[in-house]
């Protein structure tokens, strides 16, 4: 259930492909002749060999678009998702651990975190792709739009570290608290293992 929840928050990007009745590809970044393998609608989010990978695209609407532009976009997207997704988490298991805790306390720091910015730093470009579409909508009108998308990379323990960091610098918050979003860290990263590396 969990998983399922954080697929729902984190696919709003990447499932933004299916926006037209029709895509038609027109042209790839590097001549490919098909998208990279890294490119995942279904697991946007993969700790593989101690580092974590992100996974996000941005669109632009235009037959024209600079590349730079639209590949700092998707990065930025990166950033947010990646926040998103541990207080996605941090939430599912709020709400399954709200029985049998001090509920108004619990509630308030929860809410501390929700409403608190998870800027994590360290988060590089691994992989860049886009390709140039055109796309047919339900009324036959057809448009033109890039996508843009971008494998973003941090070392799993710098992540963990920002977290801890992030409890440590949110003031206010008990330890039990603490040892809960950390363990949700942890069950995060391990929920997102893979075996093997790319």
């Amino acid at each position: 259930m969990k998983k399922i929840f954080l697929m729902l928050a984190m696919l709003a990007g990447l499932g933004a492909c299916a926006s037209g009745m029709h895509d038609e590809v027109i042209a790839r970044s590097d001549e490919l002749s098909s998208r990279p393998s890294w490119v995942k609608d279904d697991a946007p989010i993969e700790v593989k060999n101690g580092d974590m990978f992100v996974t996000s695209m941005a669109t632009v609407r235009s037959d024209r678009a600079n590349i730079a532009q639209g590949y700092r976009i998707a990065e930025n997207q990166a950033k947010t998702d990646l926040s998103n997704a541990i207080k996605t988490e941090i939430k599912t298991n709020f709400v399954d651990a709200q029985e049998g805790i001090e509920g108004d306390q619990y509630r308030t720091e929860f809410l501390s975190i929700e409403k608190s910015e998870i800027a994590f730093s360290g988060l590089t470009p691994a992989n860049r792709y886009w390709e140039k579409v055109l796309v047919t909508n339900a009324d036959g009108d057809k448009e033109m739009e890039y996508r843009f998308y971008v494998r973003m990379k941090i070392k799993e323990s710098d992540f963990k570290k920002q977290m801890n960091d992030f409890l440590n610098g949110n003031k206010g918050l008990s330890a039990e608290f603490n040892k809960r979003v950390t363990d949700t860290v942890n069950e995060f990263t391990m929920s997102h293992t893979t075996s093997t590396a790319e």
